[in-house]
């Protein structure tokens, strides 16, 4: 059983990449944490006494996590440095304007900290850009004409 400490991860570079365009992130570590190069148990000294054989077995490829995009494979570079390749999305860029997602990684393959990562990506798409004011002042502008039009009607009538 091998025992370690997660590192944390502090920032990314680049902090944007293109929807749908596979493209290799670098995640920095913290000044108090380090990345390690996934390695054999059977390397590891042995703190058994009795000279038991160890059984083959080595940590999973480390792995970086996208939020919602998903994972990839990631690649040790040295002790404050991992790179990763962003994950293939179904997607298409014009169904997203931007999003930013939170990127941790795991060591082991499978143990992610999200919460106490600060790296953050942001994924850009070429959709276009509505902002939720301009929303707003859609429906009101479509229910003043619904009203002047009811209004208008309304006049006719009477006469």
């Amino acid at each position: 059983m091998v025992f370690y400490s997660q590192p944390d991860v502090e920032s990314i570079t680049p902090i944007e990449v293109d929807v749908g365009r596979i493209a290799t992130v670098t995640l920095l570590s913290t000044d108090d944490t380090e990345f390690f190069d996934p390695i054999s148990v059977d390397s590891l000294p042995s703190d058994d006494s009795a000279g038991a054989s160890r059984s083959q077995s080595t940590l999973s490829p480390l792995k970086c996590r996208f939020g919602r995009f998903g994972e990839s494979t990631g690649g040790f570079v040295n002790s404050t440095a991992n790179k990763c390749t962003t994950p293939p999305t179904d997607e298409p860029p014009d169904s997203i304007y931007r999003e930013t997602v939170t990127v941790s990684v795991a060591m082991n393959g499978q143990d992610f900290l999200e919460d106490t990562s600060a790296a953050e990506l942001t994924f850009v798409g070429t959709a276009p850009y509505i902002s939720f004011a301009a929303i707003v002042l859609t429906v009101i502008a479509i229910a003043f004409v619904g009203f002047a039009a009811t209004m208008c009607t309304a006049q006719v009538y009477e006469a």
